[in-house]
């Protein structure tokens, strides 16, 4: 199979897209890849040959066959370089979506720094809440302690004069029930026993009063206390409750914190990401440069041999109009009539590149390239950096890559955002791209068969999971590979 030109190693690298574009500046392997120079020497010898072999052939067929293949290769390049225009765009497009994103999250983040704001106001002024809270429940429970210190003291007296009441009914008991005469007898004087019965009754008296009035006061103690111990209890409930609402808003800020957080570094990420692929695009942009120079310098080199063919032609022709009319001369003299030798026939001029096998004819038979399940799909979201041009393949690393038809590797070697890249060409415009590979058992030049193993599965994208990226495309153009797929 022959090795695809220069400009399908741009077309390969130039517009993989969507993920990065780094790819746009292949680094130089020491597989001896063929310089843009040497390339563009190799295009111009095609033509020569050609133009040598049209040497051989009559006028029309000549010219018929340096006008077909003198346009191959600007055309290719032509529409290489509408797809790599087209990639421009998607970037562009892929660039001002991160940054609507990026609009959206600082908007986001900005609430969430107003919420966390907010929620640090109401937790400091929770905070104070509960520092009065236990301020006033301190206090209550000290006044609590002394009516019950008070209480315990009224109980005190309330019992010993109690016992004093009980004493004196007791002598009450006892002088009442002295006759007079016995005390005339005794040698008490009945003066005496009267004074000492209205002393009794007038002490009587007066340790009544005192406990009713203790037990007024011991009554009003007890519902001081248990109005006290009430409000104690009302206390430590509100505390219980705004400690509750404390936590939750303390939990509520630590929230709205994270969130920014998060969101400043997916916005820092995403900056950064807008800022590669804004190189990217710089890059994209070189290399489109290169193809409008690689165009311009075909076209020139299609003209001027065209141009020397048509000389060539011209010269051709007038020396064998020369010679026939110098022969009819001859003829003429001598006598003779002759008739002009009939043209030969000679081999039409081959096409700048030979015919290749039919990949589209394998559509829906192609392999698995690696034994998994499909993790991303053509044509869905990462996560917000674009979509997936092609299948992500969760697979076991270091299992088989495997060719899904037979090609011609075009790159292999390291590319950033690829990691180990390799790239088949299928011919017709069909290309497959196999990435993230741990391994890669494949050159560039080299042949690989259907089903062959050309490379092992690699850590994935970013090192997320192993898994193998793969990609079909057609004149620079991802297409869906499930459709191709078995």
């Amino acid at each position: 199979m022959k090795k695809a030109p220069f400009f399908v190693f741009l077309t390969a690298l130039g517009l993989l897209g969507g993920q990065s574009l780094a790819a746009q500046q292949p680094p130089q392997s020491s597989h001896g890849r063929r310089t843009a120079a040497s390339a563009q020497q190799d295009r111009r010898a095609v033509p020569a040959k050609a133009a040598a072999a049209g040497k051989k052939k009559n006028n029309a067929k000549s010219r018929a066959a340096s006008g077909k293949t003198g346009s191959t290769a600007p055309s290719s390049q032509s529409a290489q370089k509408k797809g790599l225009e087209k990639q421009s765009r998607d970037l562009q497009q892929q660039i001002g979506r991160l940054r609507q994103d990026i609009s959206q999250k600082q908007v986001q983040k900005r609430k969430e720094a107003s919420a966390a704001q907010t929620a640090k106001k109401a937790l400091s002024a929770s905070n104070q809440k509960l520092e009065r809270l236990d301020t006033e429940k301190t206090k209550t429970r000290s006044i609590l302690n002394n009516i019950r210190e008070q209480s315990g003291q009224v109980v005190s007296k309330l019992a010993t004069t109690r016992q004093n009441i009980a004493v004196n009914a007791k002598l009450r008991y006892l002088h009442a029930g002295e006759k007079p005469w016995e005390s005339v007898l005794s040698g008490t004087s009945p003066a005496r026993v009267n004074r000492n019965a209205a002393v009794l009754a007038y002490l009587a008296d007066r340790h009544q009063k005192k406990a009713d009035r203790l037990e007024d006061t011991k009554d009003l103690l007890q519902h001081q206390a248990e109005k006290t111990a009430s409000r104690e209890k009302t206390l430590t409930a509100v505390a219980a409750t705004e400690k509750a609402n404390n936590q939750r808003i303390a939990a509520g800020q630590e929230l709205h914190e994270a969130n920014a957080r998060k969101l400043e570094q997916q916005i820092s990420s995403q900056q950064k990401q807008v800022e590669e692929l804004q190189r990217d695009q710089q890059r994209l942009a070189a290399l489109i440069r290169q193809i409008d120079i690689a165009i311009a310098e075909q076209e020139k080199a299609r003209r001027q041999k065209l141009a020397r063919q048509r000389e060539e032609l011209k010269r051709k022709a007038e020396e064998r109009r020369k010679r026939e009319a110098a022969l009819a001369e001859k003829n003429r003299q001598a006598g003779r009539t002759s008739r002009p030798p009939a043209p030969k026939e000679e081999p039409e001029m081959p096409p700048e590149e030979p015919a290749r096998g039919s990949f589209a004819k394998l559509r829906g038979r192609l392999p698995m390239p690696a034994s998994g399940t499909i993790a991303g799909s053509f044509g869905q979201s990462r996560n917000g950096a674009g979509v997936w041009q092609g299948l992500m393949i969760r697979a076991s690393q270091g299992s088989p890559v495997r060719a899904v038809a037979e090609g011609t590797v075009v790159y292999a070697g390291k590319l950033r955002g690829y990691g180990n890249l390799l790239i088949l060409d299928h011919g017709e415009g069909y290309l497959s791209v196999y990435a993230y590979n741990s391994t890669l058992l494949k050159a560039n030049g080299a042949h690989a068969s259907g089903g062959e193993t050309i490379a092992r599965v690699g850590p994935g994208e970013n090192g997320n999971a192993p898994g193998l990226y793969f990609e079909i495309r057609y004149k620079g153009r991802p297409i869906n590979p499930r459709p191709w797929l078995k």
